[in-house]
Parts: structure tokens; sequence; C-alpha cells
């Protein structure tokens, strides 16, 4: 007779696997997920996808520097020492990111000037920030104005 974690085991992994197959019948229809304020955005299903495994850190490799060894604050101009910081804990090499999104830009042929690596950071910065601000009554580029002006930098 099966023990009580092996039946939710079981019935976990049944679970797991029907969803998973369901999202699988759904690649490539679009989604509309509705949000407060009668606000929608359509969303398209797309196949599973996760980073490759060169980008997955390895326990035991030696060449990189794991956590925070090695990051000294002082090293940072104190503006941009959490952007740093962040970098740092979010991508295994964050400038080798950079010139993988400058290549693909490159190979589509679009239209855009590429990143340098300041420009990626206050990019990633914006990305966050705009998600916190479309959460709110408060128009972005309003507030992001108003806090300029109140700082002195407009």
């Amino acid at each position: 007779m099966p023990t009580a974690s092996e039946v939710v085991q079981s019935n976990y992994a049944s679970m797991k696997r029907r969803t998973q197959e369901k999202i699988a019948s759904m690649i490539g229809t679009e989604v509309i997920i509705k949000a407060s304020n009668n606000h929608a955005m359509t969303w398209t299903v797309v196949a599973n996808h996760g980073p490759d495994c060169a980008d997955i850190l390895g326990e035991k490799e030696s060449s990189v520097v794991y956590g925070l060894k090695d990051f000294n604050c002082k090293d940072y101009a104190h503006c941009t020492v959490v952007a740093e910081l962040f970098l740092k804990l979010a991508f295994k090499d964050w400038k080798a990111k950079v010139q993988q999104l400058n290549m693909a830009i490159a190979t589509v042929k679009a239209n855009v000037k590429k990143f340098t690596n300041p420009e990626f950071s206050v990019a990633l910065g914006l990305i966050i920030g705009s998600a916190d601000f479309s959460r709110s009554e408060r128009s972005f580029s309003q507030d992001v104005t108003r806090r300029m002006q109140k700082s002195g930098i407009l």
C-alpha cells in the first residue's frame, strides 16, 4: 500500500503532466488576461524555454565567482552601486548578455542603435520600474518628470 507522500507525489506528478500537456496544446494561441480597472493584456502562448546549459552556473565551476565574492561597493560610484549589485546577482556575465543582445539586433537588421553597458542597465531599470508604475494610477513619465524636477535634475 502506498504511503501518503507517495500518493501526493503521484497526484502532483499527474497534475503537472496534464498541465504541461494542456499548455503544449495551446502553443500559438492568444490568451487575454484581464486585470483591474478593465485593462487587459493579450499574450501568445509559446513553447517552454529555459536558459542554455552554458548559462546555468555549475556548483563546481571554478572560473565563476559566486554571489558577492570579490564585490566591493567602494569600487562603484554611489549612484550605480545598487545597479551593479543587481547585475552581478542577476546574470552570470551581464556584459556578455549585452553583446548577445547587440548580436541579435544586428542579426535581425533592426534599425536600432546597439546598447552600451550603461544603456543596458538603464533600460533594465526602466523595464523593472515601468512594471511597478503600471500597477498604479499615476503615469510613469509624469512621475519620473516630477521626481527629476524635485531632485534638481530638470
